[in-house]
């Protein structure tokens, strides 16, 4: 049947700045093929060999489980110590093989330990889907990115559940680092149910901010087999996003966010791609296959247009060139001798280039 393995263990935890213990439990898969089971404690900014590259073990105390709790089928640790310094602690389970000796994958969770005078994530919206539209049972969730009024890192919590009050979340996913997270086929979502859906912001102390509103969406797997394309548009000189773009692919027309941010759902297929915006040169893509049920993840880089000049017409240009060099017999050549002794000397050959190229009165 395999070597034993660690199945499940508690959930996500914060501690409160005067808060310095906590509990956990794990559960593995067959109890009688467990030799030793054992947590390991991961503290902030720990570093196993600062400025090294290589892969090594980490150099942390591990603590075996204290009981075994028959009524719940897990092992328990009642009180571990050790969270003095605020911010994010990772948590690592192990077990070892009675008949193999071979120690499992490892599973984790977090404990999130408060500063004291920290403050949450700002306020943020949820994009996609829009309340109440009905989409297949795989779905891409997108939502407004969140910043952090203390510049600390920010990550997302997305959970999903048949009631309004998320009393039974059916799917839930941690320590998401983008703003957008795909429900594949192995989230389980099933056919013609509504689902609710909220997104957490938390910062690495465990400061927590909700999305503004609770939203949901209808499944129908008979909708057409759609896929999603997202990315961000960007100035290629100054690396700064675009606004306001519009990101064409096929008929289809999918306008940039505040933050330079497209996202567009359209069926599968191959298209040909396009993105204009004000100021820009257009950028223009022979071909982008968005998949069946899945995402395309493309940015786009747009050229600033060349600013319009004030220059003369370039007949005249060489007319005024050939004043200089003596080669022109024409009334340019009255026109540019400008104090009327019949010649052309630098400065008045001078002030006739700048006015062809209208940089004189």
């Amino acid at each position: 049947p395999g070597d034993v393995q660690v199945t499940d263990t508690s959930k996500t935890q914060f501690l409160e700045a005067d808060e310095g213990a906590a509990a956990f439990w794990a559960r593995v898969n067959d109890n009688t093929r467990m030799c030793s089971l054992w947590m390991i404690l991961r503290p902030p900014g720990y570093e196993p060999n600062p400025g090294g590259t290589e892969q090594i073990e980490m150099d942390l105390p591990w603590q075996a489980f204290d009981r075994y709790d028959q009524a719940g089928d897990r092992y328990k640790w009642n009180e571990v110590s050790g969270f003095d310094t605020p911010g994010t602690y990772q948590i690592f389970f192990f077990a070892r093989d009675n008949d193999t000796g071979n120690e499992s994958s490892l599973r984790q969770t977090v404990v999130y330990k408060a500063k004291a005078a920290n403050n949450p994530p700002g306020p943020f919206d949820l994009l996609f889907p829009s309340n109440g539209l009905e989409t297949r049972t795989t779905v891409l969730l997108l939502w407004s990115e969140c910043s952090d009024p203390d510049q600390d890192p920010v990550t997302y919590t997305v959970e999903i559940a048949e009631d309004p009050d998320f009393t039974v979340p059916v799917h839930r996913a941690e320590r998401l680092m983008q703003n957008h997270y795909f429900l594949d086929s192995g989230a389980g979502l099933k056919d013609l149910t509504t689902y609710y859906w909220r997104v957490t912001a938390v910062d690495c102390y465990g400061a927590r901010t909700v999305s503004s509103e609770i939203s949901s969406f209808e499944t129908n797997n008979t909708n057409p087999l759609v896929g999603w394309i997202l990315g961000r548009v960007y100035d290629v000189e100054g690396g700064k996003v675009v606004t306001d773009a519009v990101v064409s692919i096929g008929s289809y027309n999918f306008n940039t966010l505040p933050t330079g941010d497209y996202l567009g759902l359209l069926p599968a297929g191959t298209y040909s791609a396009t993105v204009t915006a004000a100021g820009y040169v257009k950028a223009s893509l022979p071909e982008v296959v968005i998949p069946e049920g899945g995402i395309l993840t493309k940015d786009f880089e747009l050229q600033p247009a060349a600013p319009p000049t004030n220059c003369g017409d370039l007949a005249e240009v060489v007319s005024a060139l050939q004043v200089m060099v003596g080669n022109n017999t024409s009334s340019a050549s009255a026109d540019g001798d400008i104090d009327g002794d019949g010649k052309i000397g630098l400065a008045e050959a001078i002030y006739t280039m700048q006015k062809l190229a209208g940089l004189g009165d």
